[in-house]
């Protein structure tokens, strides 16, 4: 119960700060507006030439592979894929902010998640996701093979934003081999993006970075990267845990 009264407190806090305190009100529009088709064009141009730099640049570690990985599956078997992607309405009530309080591994979907699950809870709510650090009492099990997990958790207070996007655009795309189309395909489609701030050890280091005060020892640099695109990401995730119950449940 004191869990979810923190997680209730937490998301009510979250509606407003810091994203509206740092950023303005206006600040979802402007990036649904202005920075997504411009990124959506720049992801679409890295992939055509298969600029995995460009990649990393605009992509978390985790997306970027997933990309990389599936373009290098397309060219081990001759394919080349060329994307075009004019983005015409991005208004959306599937839009959603979200903050991400807790150890930054917690959110890290290249890490198993039975690997991420042993060592944090997490509680979810409308806008924010509490990730708890699970503590080990020291005792055995009954077979003495592992440490038992304690009902308690720690909190820690690295804090990220993330922000997720339906967007609408005239898409174009051609699959060529040996030089020729071999298949093709456009039309108007709904395109989910999702992008994510840096992890900072606490809400005001971020809100210091967000606004261009804090010294260069306070983190990494404040900056958006789309952290899914078509729910990629979220897919993964979602069979590692699939497969995961289903290995758990045998």
């Amino acid at each position: 119960m004191t869990l979810r009264l923190i997680l209730g407190l937490v998301d009510i806090v979250s509606h407003k700060m810091p994203r509206f305190i740092v950023f303005g009100n206006e600040f979802q529009g402007k990036v649904r507006d202005e920075m997504l088709p411009l990124v959506l064009s720049r992801i679409a141009e890295s992939i055509n030439e298969n600029d995995y730099d460009e990649m990393d640049d605009l992509m978390t570690p985790y997306l970027a592979k997933l990309y990389k990985h599936a373009l290098a599956d397309l060219s081990a078997q001759g394919f080349k894929l060329r994307l075009e992607i004019d983005v015409q309405k991005t208004g959306s009530i599937d839009d959603y902010g979200l903050s991400k309080i807790g150890d930054p591994e917690a959110y890290d979907y290249a890490i198993p998640f039975p690997v991420r699950n042993s060592k944090y809870a997490t509680l979810r709510s409308t806008n924010a996701i509490l990730a708890l650090t699970r503590v080990q009492n020291g005792r055995q099990t009954q077979n003495g093979s592992r440490p038992e997990m304690e009902a308690r958790t720690r909190i820690n207070q690295w804090f990220a934003l993330e922000f997720g996007f339906v967007v609408n655009a005239n898409v174009k795309v051609d699959l060529y081999k040996g030089g020729r189309i071999v298949d093709s395909d456009s039309g108007m489609m709904r395109i989910p993006i999702a992008v994510s701030s840096p992890h900072y050890s606490d809400v005001l280091s971020m809100m210091l970075a967000a606004s261009g005060k804090a010294d260069a020892q306070a983190g990494e640099p404040f900056r958006w990267r789309v952290c899914d695109l078509f729910y990629i990401a979220d897919w993964n995730n979602a069979n590692d845990i699939a497969k995961a119950n289903e290995k758990k449940n045998r």
